[in-house]
């Protein structure tokens, strides 16, 4: 029996992967336990919790995909668990979400188990499903988020189109906004993230480095409508369905940001002559 942990990396890919550049949010949802076990797969992973509650994830990138001949910017949204190996839960220490935001859960046995993976790209949605086992599947976002060349926006409004052509080509699955000024933010070493995944049966995890402090929004003090609730749009699709079950109309209790700083700047020209 092979004692190789590592699996093979498929023809055409390469690990690790680098960003060229990244803005991204995760949103965090407290759930209910049983809800959350029924999607996990068999017994290899059950719900990490806090204070008895499960936490659902809505996470959102757009990333600078850089590569010897050509650069692309890819999209993605995915509806996550947070969850732990079931033969690790001994090793895996009680902390309180607030913490486990800033990063004192240094075990990193905390991890995404990605339910359902919105992505605007087929490269990155081949390697999704065959270097980490997501389960990505090809859509269109909209979405407006804060920009220094856009000073105007202070609001991070997010939208997952459905996937089908014809009449629910446009329409939407769901939709979240969240404004960073209810709340104070905090500096956050979360990263590296776990990320968890089904490859040939088998359970893997994989390592998720950003290489900057991120801003954390605690957000559970804050009115219900500044606490980025989820919409569901019209068009029928199982990671809305998931969604409505999962997280319903229930408010975030926190919020992730991270946006690379800018890497150069084009000033504005001046007369000569």
């Amino acid at each position: 029996m092979s004692t190789n942990v590592l699996p093979e990396i498929p023809e055409g890919f390469a690990s690790p992967f680098f960003y060229g550049s990244i803005t991204a949010m995760t949103i965090a949802y407290a759930a209910d336990v049983a809800q959350v076990e029924a999607e996990l797969p068999g017994d290899a992973l059950v719900p990490a919790e806090f204070d008895g509650q499960a936490c659902v994830t809505v996470g959102y990138q757009s990333y600078l995909a850089m590569f010897s001949d050509a650069s692309v910017v890819v999209t993605e949204i995915d509806l996550g668990v947070l969850a732990i190996p079931a033969v690790k839960r001994r090793e895996v220490p009680r902390v309180a979400f607030a913490d486990y935001a800033r990063g004192a859960e240094q075990t990193k046995l905390f991890g995404t188990f990605p339910l359902q993976v919105a992505c605007d790209n087929e490269l990155a949605i081949s390697a999704g499903k065959r270097l980490f086992g997501e389960p990505k599947f090809h859509t269109s976002m909209q979405a407006s988020v804060p920009s220094m060349n856009n000073p105007e926006v202070g609001t991070w409004q997010l939208r997952c189109m459905h996937p089908a052509d014809g009449a629910a080509e446009r329409e939407c699955i769901f939709s979240v906004a969240f404004d960073p000024s209810v709340a104070a933010a905090v500096k956050s070493s979360i990263s590296p993230m776990t990320t968890y995944g089904i490859a040939d049966g088998s359970l893997i995890a994989s390592r998720w480095a950003i290489f900057q402090e991120s801003a954390f929004f605690d957000l559970r003090r804050c009115a219900d409508a500044d606490r980025a609730q989820v919409r569901y749009g019209s068009a029928g699709h199982s990671m809305g369905e998931s969604m409505e079950k999962l997280i319903g109309d229930r408010p975030a209790s926190g919020v992730w940001i991270h946006q690379s700083p800018p890497a150069a700047a084009r000033y504005r020209p001046y007369l000569i002559v």
